[in-house]
This record gives C-alpha cells, sequence and structure tokens, in this order.
C-alpha cells in the first residue's frame, strides 16, 4: 500500500539539487528546473484514515529555484513554482457502487472538479553562515501567490503568506555530506503554525554520481480553523492541517556544470494529503564563482 503524499512535490522541487542549508560563494549560482507529477483517487483524513473520496486528481507542478552567493556569508534564494490541476467530477454515478463517506466530509459539499492552472506560493529569502560549513541560519518569506477554486476543488497552495525562520547544522567532504534543517512557519489567514524540517546524507559514488536519502517532517503546533479549506477535503489540497513524516531518496549526475536528478519519497505518518507514488525531475547548471573576484 503506497503512502505517498502530494505535499513531498513541494519539497522536492527545492531540495532535489541543492538546498538552502548550503552558502555558495561569492558570485556563485545555481539554477534548478523540476518537474512532479502525481495521481491519486485516494487520501489521508484527519485522523490518518486511507479514504477514497469519489474524486481523481493529477497534480502537476513546475518549479524554477535559484540560489546566489553574495559573499561567503550570505546567499539569497527564490522558489518560483507554476502548477495545473486536474480534478475529476464525482467518479461514482450509481450512489449505490459509492463507498462510504468518511464522518469528516458528511458536511461537506462536494466540488464539481475542474482544471486550474496558475502559480504556486512563491518564496523568497535569505541564509546567512553564522559557522561556514557547519551552522547557518535562514529566513525565508512565502507570498500568497496561489489560486484556490472551492467550487472546482482545486488550488495551487495554501491560501496563506508566511514567515519561515530555519536553522541549520551542515558537514560535507568530497565524498559525502549531511544537514539538517528546523524550521517554524507563522502563517496568516488563521492558518495553524507549523514546526517542519528536514536531514539529509549523501554520497558521491563516482565523480558524477551521487545518491542521498531526506526524512522530512510538517507538523502544525495548533489547531486553527483556516480561511476556507471546504472542497478541497475531497481533493487534500493544500489543507491546513497537513502533516507527514516521510522518506526521499534523490540520485543524479553531474557533469561539468549540469547536473540530472530524480527523486521520489513515501510517508510513515500522513494527515490530510493524497496518496499515490509521486516522482520529480529535474536539470540543473551551475554557475561557478569568479576566483579572481574571491581573492
Amino acid at each position: 500500500m503506497h503512502r505517498i503524499l502530494s505535499c513531498t512535490l513541494a519539497l522536492l522541487t527545492t531540495t532535489i539539487a541543492f538546498a538552502q542549508e548550503w552558502n555558495l560563494q561569492k558570485g556563485e549560482a545555481k539554477v534548478f528546473g523540476s518537474y512532479s507529477f502525481l495521481h491519486y483517487d485516494r487520501i489521508a483524513g484527519p485522523e490518518g484514515t486511507f479514504d477514497e473520496t469519489g474524486f481523481v486528481v493529477d497534480d502537476m507542478s513546475f518549479g524554477l529555484f535559484a540560489v546566489y552567493g553574495v559573499n561567503d556569508k550570505w546567499t539569497l534564494f527564490l522558489d518560483l513554482p507554476y502548477k495545473r490541476i486536474e480534478a475529476s467530477p464525482y467518479i461514482y454515478l450509481d450512489d449505490m457502487s459509492a463507498p462510504d463517506r468518511p464522518a469528516y466530509l458528511q458536511d461537506v459539499p462536494e466540488p464539481d472538479g475542474g482544471t486550474l492552472t496558475a502559480p504556486g506560493n512563491a518564496k523568497a529569502g535569505a541564509s546567512f553562515a553564522l559557522r561556514p560549513e557547519e551552522l547557518t541560519v535562514s529566513l525565508t518569506f512565502e507570498a500568497n501567490t496561489s489560486t484556490q477554486n472551492y467550487i472546482d476543488g482545486t488550488a495551487t497552495g495554501f491560501n496563506s503568506s508566511a514567515v519561515i525562520p530555519g536553522i541549520a547544522w551542515i558537514h560535507g567532504t568530497n565524498k559525502w555530506w549531511s544537514s539538517v534543517l528546523v524550521q517554524g512557519e507563522w502563517r496568516t489567514n488563521n492558518y495553524s503554525s507549523v514546526l517542519a524540517g528536514r536531514a539529509e546524507a549523501g554520497l558521491h559514488l563516482t565523480n558524477w554520481l551521487y545518491v542521498a536519502a531526506q526524512p522530512a517532517w510538517r507538523i502544525p503546533l495548533n489547531e486553527s480553523d483556516a480561511d476556507c479549506d471546504c472542497t478541497l477535503a475531497y481533493t487534500a489540497l493544500y489543507l491546513n492541517e497537513q502533516s507527514y513524516v516521510s522518506m526521499q531518496l534523490k540520485t543524479g549526475v553531474e557533469y561539468r556544470n549540469w547536473g540530472l536528478h530524480l527523486a521520489s519519497g513515501n510517508a510513515f505518518y500522513v494527515r490530510n494529503v493524497g496518496l499515490n507514488l509521486a516522482l520529480t525531475g529535474g536539470l540543473s547548471y551551475h554557475f561557478t564563482a569568479d576566483r579572481s573576484s574571491n581573492e
């Protein structure tokens, strides 16, 4: 039984090739483009039950992530997602064949289903190296640039802006690397505050091939009525109290300045998310620093 969650896509988009935990040298930059696809007809409910709601969702995500080293202490990053969400109409025309509706959906109106193509929530921020190659702090601002259609039951992001501080421990050599990032999320529109984070351990098998494992977590800290989850409860798209503990596996090849990356994730604990196998692929380019400018 697969327990893959839709929110893994957001994490993979920004961490498959480069994560904000690591600072770049002055003038160094990395650009990463990604594509993710998730198809599901079951969701993990608020109590962790796996439920069939009668709606089929295709979640396609395109992402552009860029980082730039201002100097050896400061690094800037930008995350721009773009999404296409397709939610089917209710698939059970014959009520006799429909599964029992979960209790948490009893009083929720059914969405009509439809297609929504729009940007997700843009993120921008900066990280500062307290101890280079050992300890960094970051501050991320998430803008509410997404779109929600509560008639169709579709959304391209949380209907909420956020301020996200973080602290990370990092360590690495030419052969392997590891990191742990802990973040808090303070969100608008009466969304729950969140404790989130991830860890990563990676290994260069050759000069051009790497593998890595990345556990991640997202835990709401308080119960709160969001601005409007309503029909999104049927499609599990960006619900307020979305939570998970997951493991992502990544691999890729890097040759000269180019990189090709693949990732997928499995969740061990899930609430308020879609269930199925999600795959992400991406292409990256590394702009190396002008050594003379750093001397």
